[in-house]
Protein backbone atom coordinates (compact mmCIF):
# COMPACT_ATOMS: atom_id res chain seq x y z
CA UNK A 1 0.00 0.00 0.00
CA UNK A 2 1.25 3.40 -0.47
CA UNK A 3 0.99 6.58 1.70
CA UNK A 4 1.83 9.91 0.82
CA UNK A 5 3.96 11.89 3.75
CA UNK A 6 4.38 15.62 1.99
CA UNK A 7 5.48 18.71 3.53
CA UNK A 8 2.88 21.32 2.72
CA UNK A 9 4.96 24.15 1.56
CA UNK A 10 8.42 24.60 0.19
CA UNK A 11 10.22 26.53 -2.23
CA UNK A 12 10.07 25.15 -5.74
CA UNK A 13 7.92 21.91 -5.41
CA UNK A 14 5.65 21.99 -2.57
CA UNK A 15 4.21 18.76 -1.00
CA UNK A 16 0.91 20.45 -2.47
CA UNK A 17 2.74 20.29 -6.22
CA UNK A 18 3.78 16.82 -5.29
CA UNK A 19 0.48 15.65 -4.25
CA UNK A 20 -1.31 16.94 -7.50
CA UNK A 21 0.90 15.50 -9.75
CA UNK A 22 0.46 12.27 -7.82
CA UNK A 23 -3.09 12.40 -7.77
CA UNK A 24 -2.83 12.91 -11.94
CA UNK A 25 -0.86 9.37 -12.30
CA UNK A 26 -2.22 7.63 -9.51
CA UNK A 27 -5.66 6.39 -7.64
CA UNK A 28 -7.14 9.38 -5.85
CA UNK A 29 -7.95 7.32 -2.79
CA UNK A 30 -4.41 7.06 -1.72
CA UNK A 31 -3.96 8.04 1.69
CA UNK A 32 -1.80 11.40 2.08
CA UNK A 33 -0.45 13.06 5.67
CA UNK A 34 0.22 16.58 4.91
CA UNK A 35 2.82 18.63 7.37
CA UNK A 36 2.42 22.32 7.37
CA UNK A 37 3.46 25.69 9.29
CA UNK A 38 0.55 26.91 7.66
CA UNK A 39 -0.73 29.85 10.03
CA UNK A 40 -3.52 31.89 8.08
CA UNK A 41 -6.73 30.19 7.59
CA UNK A 42 -6.20 30.49 3.65
CA UNK A 43 -2.83 28.47 3.55
CA UNK A 44 -4.78 25.77 5.56
CA UNK A 45 -7.93 25.76 3.58
CA UNK A 46 -5.29 25.65 0.62
CA UNK A 47 -4.55 22.09 2.09
CA UNK A 48 -7.54 21.10 3.27
CA UNK A 49 -9.27 21.39 0.03
CA UNK A 50 -6.77 18.62 -1.49
CA UNK A 51 -8.84 15.91 0.15
CA UNK A 52 -5.47 15.04 2.70
CA UNK A 53 -6.60 12.26 5.21
CA UNK A 54 -4.36 13.74 8.25
CA UNK A 55 -3.26 17.75 8.99
CA UNK A 56 -0.73 17.77 10.81
CA UNK A 57 1.88 20.82 12.14
CA UNK A 58 5.21 20.45 10.54
CA UNK A 59 6.47 20.35 13.98
CA UNK A 60 4.65 17.46 15.65
CA UNK A 61 6.71 15.18 17.42
CA UNK A 62 7.64 12.02 15.80
CA UNK A 63 5.55 9.50 17.11
CA UNK A 64 2.24 11.60 16.74
CA UNK A 65 3.40 11.34 13.13
CA UNK A 66 3.96 7.62 12.81
CA UNK A 67 0.79 7.35 15.10
CA UNK A 68 -1.32 9.11 11.92
CA UNK A 69 0.51 6.92 9.49
CA UNK A 70 -0.12 3.25 11.21
CA UNK A 71 -4.04 4.58 11.51
CA UNK A 72 -3.78 5.91 7.79
CA UNK A 73 -2.55 2.55 6.76
CA UNK A 74 -5.20 0.52 8.92
CA UNK A 75 -7.86 2.69 8.12
CA UNK A 76 -6.67 2.25 4.10
CA UNK A 77 -6.38 -1.66 4.53
CA UNK A 78 -9.83 -2.03 5.99
CA UNK A 79 -11.73 -0.06 3.13
CA UNK A 80 -9.88 -2.71 0.72
CA UNK A 81 -11.47 -5.25 2.48
CA UNK A 82 -14.93 -3.84 1.96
Amino acid sequence: MTLLLLIAFLPGKSGIDVLDYAREIREQKTPVIILTIAESTEEKARVMKHRVTEYLPRTADASIVNNNVELATKREQLKRRE
